[in-house]
């Protein structure tokens, strides 16, 4: 399991977070314009169900982000926002390997 960890500046709340591999399967995990959405329409094995492949979104508006915590395993992806003020969680099934982010971010292996 990983751990992510970003924080999130006062100006602006846009941010997007990819994690991915050589494969083009990708998980894109952002927030702009309000809406938090974790994108998994290509994340891996999708093709066992014509709604799984999907981009799942939450409306944040009401909510000042100051940090996200991602916690990646072999099946999931559980994102926490300002340490669980919102929270998402999402089945994956992955090899993921790659991350890219427009914002500085931490990685622990846990």
């Amino acid at each position: 399991m990983s751990l992510i960890e970003f924080t999130v500046g006062a100006g602006s709340q846009d941010f997007t977070l990819t994690i991915s591999n050589d494969k083009s399967e990708k998980v894109i995990i952002s927030a702009a314009d309000g809406l938090f959405s974790v994108d998994r329409t290509t994340s891996g094995i999708t093709n066992f169900s014509d709604v799984f492949p999907a981009i799942n979104k939450m409306d944040i508006r009401d909510v000042q982000i100051r940090n996200v915590k991602v916690y990646l395993d072999l099946a999931s992806v559980e994102i926490f926002i300002n340490d669980g003020e919102r929270v998402m969680t999402e089945i994956v099934f992955r090899r993921l390997l790659t991350l890219t982010s427009n914002c500085k971010v931490r990685v622990h292996n846990l």
